[in-house]
C-alpha cells in the first residue's frame, strides 16, 4: 500500500482578492482602561488572559435572505487588526474591505448578525460582535463595507464596548453568540449571558448568569461537591422554532443545554467515557459541539412527556 497523504486542507488565493483597497478604521481605547492610564495606575486590573493567537484565524458569516456572506480574518502577525469582506453571489468581487485596529489583541472569535432592532437598520444594517484577549467585549453597529472611507478613529455612536472583567474575573475560556447576545464560558465552569443589545449595562437584564442553584438550591450546592462541573470547552448556540439554546461542554465531559429566553437549565448529561487516570477531555482542533434537531426534540420530549 502506498502512504497516505497528511493533506487536509490548502489555502487558495481569490482571483481578484489582491487588488482589495482597504478602508482603514480604528477603536479608542476602552473608558475603563483610558482612566487607569490617566491616573497613573501601575498595576493594570487582573483582566483574563487569554492565550495569544498561533495561526492566522477566518471564517464566514452568512447573513440575511438572499444571503451575504461576510469573510472575517486576523492574522497572528497583526492580532489587533480584523479584516473584513463583503461577498454576494450576485455580484462581484469587492474592490474594498475594511480593516478594523483595535486597542487589544483579539480572539479568535468574531459574529455578524443583521441588525432589526431599531431605526438605524438603514444606515447601519448589521452588527459586528468581537472580543478582546483582554476580556473587553465590542458590539459595532457596521454599514455595508463599501459606504466606509478612511478615517481615523470609528464613530463613537456606532460602537458599544464592555470590559466583562466588571463582572466576573475567572478566566473566559470560550465564546459564542446569537443576534443580541453574547454568551461566554469560564474556566471555574460557570456561563454567563450578556445581552450588549441594550447598549447599557445598567439595565436590568443585560447580565444574566446561567445557574440553576438559586435559593435552597444553592444552599444544596454547596453541600453537594459531587454537581459540579469542569470547565467550559466549547459553546453553540442554535435556534429551534424561534427559540435560541446554548449548548455547553465541560471538560469534565458533562453536556449542558440552556434556554436563552428563560435562561433555564433544560438539559444536563455527562458521556459516560472512563478516562484512564491522570487524563483530561479536552477540545480537538476546531470540532464544534453539534447536535441534531431530531436528537435535541427527542431529549426535550424525554424531559416534558407533553409535548
Amino acid at each position: 500500500m502506498g502512504s497516505r497523504s497528511t493533506l487536509v486542507g490548502v489555502e487558495v488565493p481569490i482571483t481578484g482578492s489582491d487588488s482589495v483597497k482597504w478602508h482603514e478604521l480604528s477603536l479608542p481605547l476602552p473608558v475603563s482602561r483610558s482612566n487607569a492610564i490617566s491616573s497613573g495606575s501601575s498595576s493594570p486590573p487582573p483582566w483574563p488572559q487569554f492565550p495569544p493567537l498561533t495561526d492566522d484565524c477566518a471564517s464566514c458569516c452568512v447573513v440575511g435572505d438572499p444571503p451575504l456572506y461576510f469573510i472575517w480574518r486576523i492574522h497572528k502577525t497583526h492580532p489587533n487588526v480584523l479584516e473584513l469582506l463583503e461577498l454576494s453571489a450576485e455580484s462581484e468581487f469587492p474592490k474594498i474591505g475594511l480593516r478594523i485596529t483595535f486597542p487589544d489583541s483579539l480572539t479568535s472569535f468574531a459574529h455578524i448578525h443583521q441588525n432589526q432592532q431599531d431605526g438605524s437598520t438603514l444606515t447601519n444594517p448589521y452588527t459586528l460582535y468581537v472580543l478582546t484577549v483582554s476580556g473587553v467585549a465590542y458590539l459595532i453597529k457596521l454599514r455595508t463595507i463599501s459606504a466606509y472611507s478612511s478615517t481615523s478613529v470609528f464613530p463613537g455612536d456606532e460602537l458599544f464596548q464592555f470590559d466583562l472583567t466588571s463582572y466576573s474575573n475567572a478566566p473566559i475560556t470560550s465564546v459564542a453568540a446569537s443576534a443580541g447576545c453574547l454568551v461566554v464560558g469560564r474556566n471555574d465552569g460557570s456561563i454567563a449571558c450578556f445581552r450588549l443589545s441594550l447598549l447599557n449595562h445598567a439595565v436590568p437584564g443585560f447580565v444574566n448568569e446561567l445557574r440553576d442553584d438559586s435559593g435552597i438550591n444553592r444552599l444544596w450546592g454547596f453541600m453537594s461537591r459531587g454537581r459540579t462541573v469542569g470547565t467550559v470547552l466549547d459553546l453553540g448556540i442554535r435556534e429551534l422554532h424561534g427559540v435560541p439554546f446554548v449548548f455547553v461542554l465541560h471538560s469534565n465531559g458533562v453536556i449542558q443545554i440552556w434556554d436563552l429566553l428563560s435562561h433555564n437549565k433544560i438539559f444536563s448529561q455527562g458521556m459516560n467515557v472512563q478516562n484512564p487516570e491522570g487524563t483530561t477531555a479536552v477540545r480537538c482542533g476546531s470540532v464544534k459541539l453539534t447536535i441534531s434537531q431530531t436528537e435535541f426534540l427527542g431529549h426535550l420530549a424525554e424531559k416534558e412527556p407533553g409535548m
